[in-house]
């Protein structure tokens, strides 16, 4: 059986050897590298995240939020709206429940 230090010297002698052969083949080859592709801008945010984004900069005066960091915001929701979406349409199966009930109160618990 082997040892947890057995082991991780293994991986370190497999990384080390992987990283020698990629090493060694980008400084053989000739050519010079190609253009990296310039990046895509992101698409801009919806307009169900921009209107949740300017309702947080009139409801919170507090927080001064300008116009541009409004914009960066409805951005991120918008990332997150899809994230939601899909995490709703996954259908629970009936034997899918939590793995333990946690309660705060002692007897509340079944």
């Amino acid at each position: 059986m082997p040892t947890r230090r057995s082991f991780l010297a293994a991986t370190a002698a497999i990384v080390a050897v992987d990283f020698m052969s990629t090493d060694s083949a980008a400084g053989s080859s000739g050519a010079s590298p190609a253009p990296a592709a310039t990046p895509k801008p992101p698409p801009s945010p919806s307009a169900t995240a921009r209107s949740l984004a300017k309702h947080l900069q009139t409801s919170l005066p507090e927080a001064k939020l300008d116009d541009a960091l409004t914009e960066k915001i409805a951005g991120d929701i918008d990332g997150y709206l899809d994230l939601g979406k899909a995490f709703r349409a996954k259908k629970l199966r009936n034997s899918d429940e939590p793995d333990s009930m946690f309660s705060a109160v002692e007897g509340l618990t079944k």
